[in-house]
């Protein structure tokens, strides 16, 4: 008889909305419950986030149930992505008892172990076409990252590839990016990491305050925007660039309210006082240092608006080489993959791989922006940062080295930032901003004070701004 070839297995799922909604629902009955589960176990999105409410309650000493996971929901702003109160309130109508909860916590536990493991294959694959990966680090590394995520420590961070690649691969010391900006964090060569905020919030300004910082170190950046014009973007450069001048100069605080109004000091003749003139020679000096940085091949700026996705890629494989900085504006704007995913959700998800696949071949640093939802704004209140609130994410905080949070405070007056990830250290650090928005100078000032409730007091209305452009230099930002 012939041989017959055997069926292949099927292939199992690697998740089950059932036993994470009825293991949910089991620790709502039963306030009592242990949690040992972590929150990245769960698969689906709304069962995350209202699993994160009941640790944080149980953090808080609050026994979890349904009015009051409802309403830390509400406080935080995620009760619409967890469903809303109706959704919240079937989860217990299908328990048939909370005593099998250590069955379902198995159960999704194994499923996430699963996901895990072939995370940290296709890492292992990716890894290995370095050029200068070693085997023996290799096989070290997915051992110990396998025996970590089979067994019961999975709250511990998995090993990253540095620990075992440093001597192999010869990192030198400027080979990581490490922004004041940001407190100094690791940005390693070969990493994609994002700066995630809601629209206005400024995630342009601390992409161009990062390409001040590089310039000013000589360090090679490729900026890409795919919202604003080069005019626009050299524009806020120049105007950071001369700021910062200035301030390194000491030009005093109690001078500034002269030069607030920059259009006024763009002009080839500047008006109205010593001070004017003062700035203006500064802003002489930006101008210089960003056409030098410009034509010397050191700062790249590439207009995406309107370009074809590979025409991007090409451009970052094209420009980037080892230890450049690739600013990208923003991850949403980006033009999906050719006969990729239609949802947004997944089409974010292939955009992101296909950035971290030229990131690592060119051995670049990519640090992107990232539109956070607009879900819990409300007056009053200080933005909501959480990796779950990147909108239509694709789950890019999943892959990503370093997740930055920029929001407002209650006032919509202050700026803070907060590390939601980071591979190589400690999250949750914050920090409030200096931010000079008129010329788009932001630098990291204390330690952010958080506030203990949402303060009720109204916003001033800003005033509107009126520019008489035919006093505006049509023709300075031409720099090539």
């Amino acid at each position: 008889m012939p041989h017959k070839n055997p069926q292949p297995a099927a292939e199992t799922e690697l998740f089950d909305l059932r036993y994470e909604k009825t293991y949910v629902g089991c620790l709502l009955l039963d306030t009592k419950i242990a949690v040992t589960l972590p929150v990245e176990a769960f698969y689906d999105l709304k069962h995350r986030l209202i699993y994160q409410a009941i640790l944080n309650l149980k953090a808080d000493g609050i026994p979890p149930d349904l009015i009051t996971v409802t309403g830390r929901l509400r406080e935080t702003g995620t009760l619409k992505l967890a469903g809303g109160p109706a959704v919240i309130a079937d989860l217990t109508t299908e328990v048939p008892s909370a005593a099998n909860h250590a069955f379902y916590a198995t159960a999704i536990l194994r499923l996430y172990q699963l996901r895990q493991n072939i995370q940290i294959a296709e890492e292992l694959s990716s890894k290995s076409r370095h050029a200068l990966a070693d085997p023996g680090h290799l096989a070290q590394w997915a051992v110990e990252a396998l025996t970590l995520h089979s067994g019961p420590a999975l709250q511990s961070r998995l090993p990253t590839f540095d620990d075992y690649f440093e001597t192999c691969r010869n990192f030198e010391e400027d080979a990581h990016f490490r922004p004041d900006l940001f407190g100094g964090i690791q940005f390693p060569t070969g990493t994609v990491s994002f700066i995630g905020a809601r629209t206005t919030r400024g995630k342009t300004s601390a992409m161009v305050n990062l390409a001040r910082e590089t310039i000013a170190a000589g360090r090679k950046t490729l900026f890409i925007s795919l919202e604003m014009s080069q005019k626009d973007i050299f524009n806020k450069l120049i105007l950071s660039t001369a700021y910062g001048i200035a301030l390194r100069d000491g030009f005093p605080p109690e001078r500034e309210s002269p030069v607030t109004d920059h259009y006024r000091l763009v002009r080839e003749i500047p008006l109205g006082g010593t001070d004017a003139q003062i700035f203006c020679d500064y802003w002489t000096q930006a101008i210089k240092l960003v056409r030098e940085a410009s034509t010397g091949g050191t700062f790249i700026f590439f207009d995406g608006r309107g370009a074809e996705h590979a025409e991007i890629i090409n451009t970052i494989s094209a420009k980037a080489d080892r230890d450049t900085l690739i600013l990208l504006d923003y991850i949403q704007a980006m033009p999906p993959v050719p006969d990729g995913a239609k949802d947004s959700f997944m089409r974010v998800g292939d955009i992101n791989r296909a950035i971290m696949n030229a990131t690592v071949r060119t051995d670049a640093i990519t640090i992107a922006g990232a539109q956070i939802n607009r879900t819990g704004a409300t007056r009053g209140r200080a933005d909501a940062l959480a990796l779950e609130l990147l909108r239509e994410s694709g789950n890019i905080e999943q892959d990503a080295e370093n997740v930055i949070g920029l929001g407002w405070e209650a006032d919509e007056k202050t700026r803070f930032i907060e590390i939601l990830k980071y591979r190589q250290g400690q999250i949750g650090m914050q920090w409030t901003l200096d931010f000079n928005q008129a010329f788009s100078y932001m630098e990291r000032a204390g330690e952010r004070v958080k506030p203990v409730q949402a303060s009720k007091q109204k916003a001033e209305p800003k005033p509107e701004e009126i520019i008489d452009e035919s006093k505006i230099v049509k023709d300075w930002w031409v720099l090539t």
